[in-house]
């Protein structure tokens, strides 16, 4: 596709607006403004965009009334969601309905205008939809093509292009750390380290000792400096396996 990016930028702060169209406009963007999810999903109808930015909160139409709303009309452009008032609920919900990634205010326009210029390069590269596999890995380290998977597939790819914390749910043996692998392999995080910690096994002392290391001297026993697995992953992705079944510490 030739030509300047279209983006459309949806806030009912003419502030914010604003301010984002101009930063995306130095970079040679055309820039569209919406001050809410009603008019931008007018616009959106008529013209086609190359992402679209939009808040969360909103009067009439909400971001993700409007993202919903684009999905039940077909694949939506790169769409990234922003708001003051974020929560991994939403950010699952954003990314399950196809947002494509998630900011929290107050952010760095480096990093937005960083963002936008990723999803307008993935949303051209992607073109059309890709053909869904048949017996071949359909994530890394996960075989089948059954519509479950496919749909989990889907699900991890959009949360891999995210920096927010993602929230794995399943039994014991279903697979979690696995897809926990394929959302890290799969991100921009993929070259740095990825490291799981059981912490479930781990007594409440213990496991803080593991996530934040700590120093010579600063318990019996500890006779060297040892890193933490917050700072072993810096960089990577950090998988706490069974956090909900951690040991409540001792009476």
């Amino acid at each position: 596709m030739a030509g300047k990016p279209r983006i459309l930028i949806v806030d009912d702060k003419a502030s914010m607006r604003d301010m984002l169209a101009m930063a995306l406009a130095a970079k040679g963007m055309e820039v569209t403004q919406a001050e809410n999810g009603a008019k931008a999903l007018e616009l959106a109808r008529a013209t086609r965009f190359d992402a679209i930015v939009s808040d969360l909160k909103m009067p009439k139409l909400d971001g993700l009334g409007l993202l919903r709303a684009l999905s039940e009309k077909g694949e939506p452009p790169p769409f990234i969601m922003i708001t003051a008032h974020g929560s991994v609920k939403d950010a699952v919900e954003a990314m399950s309905l196809g947002a494509s990634d998630f900011m929290e205010k107050p952010f760095e326009l480096a990093e937005f205008e960083f963002k936008v210029e990723r999803a307008i390069e993935e949303g051209r590269a992607a073109g059309a939809p890709p053909p869904k596999p048949s017996g071949e890995e359909a994530l890394p380290g996960l075989i089948g093509a059954s519509p479950q998977l496919l749909e989990v597939a889907d699900i991890v790819k959009r949360a891999a292009r995210s920096t927010v914390p993602v929230l794995i749910l399943g039994e014991s043996g279903t697979g979690k750390e696995l897809v926990a692998k394929a959302v890290h392999e799969l991100s921009p995080r993929k070259d740095k380290a990825f490291v799981a910690v059981h912490a479930g096994a781990l007594a409440p002392g213990v496991l803080e000792s593991e996530l934040f290391g700590h120093e010579k001297g600063a318990f019996t026993g500890a006779d060297s400096q040892r890193k933490g697995r917050f700072e072993t992953a810096d960089g990577g992705s950090l998988f706490l396996d069974e956090l909900g079944k951690s040991r409540p510490p001792r009476r």
